[in-house]
């Protein structure tokens, strides 16, 4: 969740009810989730453009700094240590910023939601990876150019600092506090939008209990909704303190999964299709294991991450077992066709 000076610029209090507050958007996102895909689209996108624009104003802020001659373009490339304490310190980072890209993977999990995939999902994500990249750089350019090093490294509130050096005369408090709010909720709202459909095509393929795979009159995943809702809700009211550990926790899974995936596209790409389809140039899922991997090691990251890591691979393990001793037994497993082809089952009405 947002902390430290957002959450004061917002509201006032260095100890608003996070938790209420946390919860009351759970719900609302999820009411929003059931709804359907098309308007769970349109309002990401509404939030996306404001985000966007905030983002837009900091590299603004960056550029008038720039120009001023008020700014130290070197900070930029300054590091604190050099040779393999540096190497070290930017694949730290890089790992910690791949966060920032989950929601392409989120994307790719809902591409069934969209009108031929085939066709208009690869240079969708291609274009949207390659324009966040270069904002993200710039965003990030401004804040090493505009921001002391060591202030920026402390603060819990970068953007806050950007415009309070850029612009010292701008109240900005409550405008950027706002955003980031904003952002992390549309965060939400995407990561459970994609979360209940993929417990959904999972319940499909007999990894998951049944009931997974049940849909609403509106043909949203009702059951996959309520669940991750619950699990959200849950996460809340049990997580105390720090969320550190577990965001790094979030980031080492993730990079598994990218690991695994740029693997599986070299052994399935061996397997005929019979329909046309994007063929990714076979060197990038050869970088993208590489660099995954570089990402898996354990640099800056404590023991306490990958134990955790481990123990909810364990219970993923356990649920699949258990699941498939039960279809195994009753012979209830859902085959896949017999969901996906069947129009009036179908999650959701496609944007």
């Amino acid at each position: 969740m947002v902390s430290g000076r957002y959450w004061t610029g917002l509201f006032g209090t260095e100890n608003p009810p996070t938790v209420l507050i946390a919860i009351v958007v759970i719900l609302l996102v999820a009411a929003v989730n059931y709804r359907g895909v098309g308007e769970s689209i349109r309002i990401n996108i509404a939030i996306t453009l404001v985000e966007l624009s905030g983002l837009l104003f900091i590299i603004a802020v960056g550029a008038k700094v720039l120009f001023s001659g008020d700014g130290d373009p070197g900070q930029a490339f300054e590091f604190k240590d050099s040779g393999f304490g540096a190497l070290t310190g930017i694949t730290a980072g890089a790992a910690t910023a791949f966060y920032a890209f989950i929601g392409f993977e989120d994307s790719v999990n809902m591409a069934e939601e969209v009108r031929d995939p085939v066709r208009t999902f690869p240079p969708a994500l291609l274009t949207g990876i390659v324009a966040a990249g270069v904002i993200y750089l710039l965003v990030g350019f401004t804040a090493a150019m505009t921001v002391p090093l060591d202030v920026l490294t402390e603060s819990s509130g970068p953007l806050l600092e950007i415009v309070h050096h850029g612009l010292p005369d701008f109240d900005a408090s409550r405008l950027f506090s706002a955003i980031a709010m904003i952002a992390v909720s549309n965060t939400m709202l995407i990561n459970m939008l994609m979360a209940s459909r993929l417990l959904y095509g999972m319940a499909n393929q007999g990894v998951l209990p049944a009931p997974f795979a049940l849909v609403s009159p509106r043909k949203t995943p009702w059951f996959g909704i309520l669940f991750t809702s619950a699990l959200s809700i849950l996460l809340i009211l049990t997580t105390t303190d720090d969320l550190s550990g577990l965001s790094d926790t979030t980031v080492l899974l993730l990079t598994s999964v990218f690991f695994l995936v740029n693997i599986a596209v070299l052994v399935l790409r061996r397997d005929p299709v019979g329909h046309s389809h994007f063929v990714a140039p076979s060197f990038m899922p050869v970088i993208g294991a590489l660099v995954a991997l570089v990402f898996l090691l354990p640099i800056n990251r404590t023991g306490e991450v990958y134990q955790i890591a481990i123990y909810l691979l364990i219970g993923g393990l356990v649920l699949w077992a258990v699941n498939f001793l039960v279809t195994r037994s009753t012979g209830t497993v859902v085959a896949e066709a017999d969901v996906t082809r069947d129009e009036d089952r179908r999650p959701d009405d496609r944007p």
